[in-house]
């Protein structure tokens, strides 16, 4: 036999088998990644949700210190009831 010949046999043999393997194989990631990015688009969007939320309290809590600080530099004083 001469070697086209041989590496011929050989590609039907092993090669096709093999491509269809990979091919198989890049499906179902495929398929399993584009599960996963859909997943990650719910998860992105409550995570700006939760950035936001904080933001929003971290800004409320900073003013309630500066107002707390303002008070306590001039003297002021509430008497407990």
């Amino acid at each position: 036999m001469t070697p086209e010949l041989e590496l011929g046999k050989w590609a039907l043999q092993w090669g096709g088998p093999m491509a269809g393997l990979l091919a198989l194989l890049f499906f179902f990631y495929r398929k399993d990644m584009m599960k996963n990015s859909e997943d990650w688009r719910g998860q992105s969007g409550t995570l700006l949700q939760v950035v936001k939320e904080n933001t929003a309290a971290i800004t409320r809590n900073t003013e309630v210190v500066q107002s707390l600080h303002q008070h306590m530099f001039s003297g002021e004083r509430r008497n407990n009831p």
